[in-house]
């Protein structure tokens, strides 16, 4: 591909361009264009600044606006708290009011009689700098009879609801209290009959006692035979030796490594002696029980024949009946 110039090439001389400036046009140029870069860097370091404090600024911001935020979420749910909080309260003291106002009035009274106690010498006397000045909340005497006179007059209406009231619970203390006699001759004839049939129980019950009596002395006197107190001795001296025969063996299995070993003496001596106390431990054990336990049931079948029998008993039954409230009584005078 042949080569084509289309345009000349200019011709640069550099002895042209070195004579255009002297040295101190040169320093001059040069320090100018170095005091503009200084100028151009501190602009862009106070940019810099600028917009790191801009951020700084906006994050500390953005912090107190969720610290407000909160404390604000806060406040809302602390209000709907306290709002919940005095309607209940409110919903209490409308079924309190006149306890409340007689309170209020007896506080108001005590107050006011201490106060007219006071004279120039009384020793517990202070200044009150606060106290001559008008408070907000108190009340003027208008407000205050209107306050009460309400209260009277819904005591009023209270009181000859509580006559109604009271009539009507009288007439149904009146009619429960003759339904309760008339149930309790009822019961009294039952009672009279079931009377009989007991004192037949009773003498087949005696009849019983006696029997278990005599079987419980005759068991009795086998036991002391075979001596409880020598059973009990017996597996009391045995428990010694038992001791120490596992003591010997829970020791044995601490030694270490090799000398952890099943030996004549662990074989025939430790096991077998243990072995045999327990056995004879268990036998005397259960010789001892089945003696207790046999005269435990005679003593048991005894007594609860002799409370079977004194539950049978018409003065017992009977003793309560007489003393059943009357009428009056029953109606509450």
């Amino acid at each position: 591909m042949s080569s084509q110039i289309l345009v000349s090439r200019p011709y640069f001389d550099t002895r042209v361009a070195a004579a255009k400036y002297i040295p101190e046009e040169w320093f001059t140029n040069d320090s100018t264009l170095l005091n503009r870069a200084v100028a151009d860097r501190n602009q862009k370091k106070n940019f810099f600044l600028l917009t790191t404090r801009s951020e700084k600024f906006s994050l500390s911001t953005r912090d107190h606006e969720t610290i407000f935020f909160n404390d604000f979420q806060q406040e809302v749910e602390l209000i709907r708290s306290i709002q919940a909080l005095l309607k209940k309260t409110l919903d209490q003291t409308v079924n309190q009011i006149r306890p409340s106002d007689w309170s209020g009035k007896q506080q108001a009274y005590s107050l006011d009689d201490r106060c007219g106690c006071f004279n120039n010498r009384s020793t517990d006397t202070q200044q009150h700098l606060s106290s001559a000045v008008l408070q907000g909340q108190v009340c003027d005497e208008e407000v205050w009879r209107k306050f009460t006179g309400d209260n009277l007059r819904l005591a009023e209406r209270e009181e000859v609801a509580s006559q109604a009231l009271r009539r009507l619970i009288e007439r149904v203390l009146q009619e429960t209290s003759e339904d309760l006699r008339a149930q309790c001759a009822a019961v009294d004839q039952a009672f009279n009959q079931r009377c009989m049939e007991v004192s037949q129980a009773k003498t087949q019950l005696e009849l019983h006692l006696a029997q278990a009596i005599h079987t419980y002395t005759k068991q009795k006197s086998w036991l002391r035979r075979m001596n409880i107190s020598s059973l009990q001795q017996a597996v009391y001296d045995k428990e010694a030796p038992l001791r120490v025969a596992e003591s010997r063996l829970h020791y044995r299995t601490f030694r270490p490594n090799m000398e952890l070993c099943r030996d004549q003496p662990y074989l025939c001596s430790l096991l077998g002696e243990a072995s045999e106390l327990n056995s004879k431990v268990s036998a005397l054990q259960q010789q001892l029980y089945e003696a207790c336990k046999s005269l435990s049931d005679l003593k048991e079948s005894r007594l609860f024949l002799e409370k079977d029998i004194s539950c049978k008993t018409k003065e017992k039954c009977m003793t309560h009946r007489t003393c059943y409230p009357s009428v009056t009584v029953l109606s509450g005078y």
